[in-house]
Parts: structure tokens; C-alpha cells; sequence
């Protein structure tokens, strides 16, 4: 695994609430400090909209950024993360290699929370050019309270060069090491 030093990191932030309830989009002011984050994805139970044979979501959290999710079905592809408690989440961080995947990387890629699939609300929207490293979409604000959920849902809705089928290389689940909700974990 390549050392966080030498890997590019692209932090978005998209949402902000206002007084009408509209989500409004603006870019990040500020970002979570890394040693301030937990990674929770080992608390949460994935599925995915499909997957060629031994490529599956396991590879989505093994830790190598050698291997990836590859689908096998038509668009948008997905990628749901369930937890069974309301997790406050910081950030989703997902690693995408064009020089690798090229046809294959997504292009336009969508971020959704809530508390099951029939309420997702969608967060954010990213349009990605050739991205190659780790992508940090942030869901809280570090200087507001942060946004719970039971789930999250990573949608992938198109590639790059026209492609079909889509490679992820990992996806973290985020949360603030202080934010009082982190269970211990042996």
C-alpha cells in the first residue's frame, strides 16, 4: 500500500444547509485533520449493485490498492454501507486509479445517506477528470454537528471514455475519533 505522503488526496465538500431546507453546494472551507479520523468500515455490512465473479465488495476494504470492485451490469453502479446503529460520519474516502482502469474509472460518482435505501437524500455529486488517488467527500462539516445515518450509498454514474463497467479500488467509511459514538473494539 502506497504511503498517504506520496498519494494525491482530492477533499470535497458539497453540502450546506440552509434556512429553507434546500441543499445548497459550496466549496470546502475546512477540511478533517486524518489523525483526528477513525476508520469505521469494518462495522458496516456492503452490497453492491453487481460484480464480475472474484471481484466483489471484499475488495473494497482489503486494504490493497492493487485490487478493485469490478461490475457487471448497466448503470448507475452502487455500492450500499449498512450499519446497525446510527454512525456519525465524517468523511467517505474512495480511492480511483485512471492510469490504471482508465475506461473503467468513474467519472461522475454520487454520495447518498439516510436510514434505508427509501430515504436516502443524495449529499453530493462530483465530476471526477482522469482521478488517480484517494478521494475524501466530506459529510460533516468539522465546524457543525455531524450529519448520522444508518447507511451510505456510493453511486457510480458514469465512467470516463464512455465505459460500462466500473473499478473502486477502496472505499473508507470515516468518523471523528472524539465525537463520542465509537464503540470498543477489540
Amino acid at each position: 500500500m502506497a504511503n498517504t505522503n506520496d498519494e494525491t488526496r482530492l477533499i470535497v465538500r458539497l453540502r450546506s444547509e440552509s434556512n429553507d431546507n434546500s441543499v445548497q453546494f459550496s466549496p470546502l472551507s475546512k477540511s478533517w485533520n486524518p489523525s483526528e479520523l477513525k476508520d469505521i468500515s469494518s462495522l458496516a455490512k456492503w452490497s453492491l449493485s453487481s460484480n464480475k465473479e472474484a471481484f466483489g465488495v471484499d475488495r473494497l476494504h482489503d486494504g490493497n490498492l492493487d485490487t478493485y470492485w469490478q461490475s457487471d451490469g448497466p448503470q448507475p453502479h452502487y455500492i450500499n454501507m449498512y450499519f446497525h446503529k446510527c454512525w456519525a460520519i465524517a468523511q467517505v474516502s474512495v480511492y480511483l486509479d485512471f492510469k490504471q482502469d482508465e475506461s473503467y474509472t468513474p467519472r461522475q460518482i454520487a454520495l447518498r445517506v439516510g436510514n434505508r435505501v427509501q430515504d436516502l437524500y443524495q449529499i453530493s455529486q462530483l465530476e471526477l477528470n482522469e482521478p488517480s488517488g484517494w478521494i475524501d467527500i466530506l459529510v460533516s462539516d468539522p465546524d457543525k454537528p455531524p450529519i448520522k445515518a444508518f447507511m451510505l450509498q456510493l453511486l457510480v454514474l458514469s465512467n470516463h471514455q464512455g465505459g460500462k463497467d466500473t473499478h473502486v479500488r477502496q472505499v473508507k467509511i470515516m468518523q471523528h475519533k472524539h465525537d463520542g459514538s465509537i464503540e470498543h473494539q477489540s
